[in-house]
């Protein structure tokens, strides 16, 4: 039969907009909110150790300057955690475009 000779023609429809994006894109935003809990709680911290001038050598001054360290590592794996969700997201919504 003639029609044997055609290429075959794949459908290649859109997906509709899935609960694959919805979910990456609400995954996202959980992350940057997590990332800007830890950046306030790092201001935070910075603000009191200003506002108590917490740069002496006595026992208070130095546990809370001792808690910088984490809030900062706390902020960068935010942050690492959010690019990896929103790297996510961009990769599911290439799909629909």
């Amino acid at each position: 039969a003639p029609e044997d000779l055609r290429p075959r023609v794949e459908a290649t429809e859109r997906p509709s907009l899935g609960s694959d994006l919805q979910d990456a894109t609400r995954a996202y935003k959980q992350a940057v909110d997590v990332h800007n809990a830890r950046v306030d709680e790092y201001n935070a911290l910075a603000d009191e150790i200003q506002r108590r001038n917490a740069w002496d050598d006595s026992e208070a001054s130095v546990e809370l300057r001792r808690g910088l360290g984490p809030a900062r590592e706390a902020v960068e794996s935010a942050r690492g955690q959010a690019e990896m969700a929103r790297a996510r997201m961009e990769s599911v919504r290439t799909k629909y475009r």
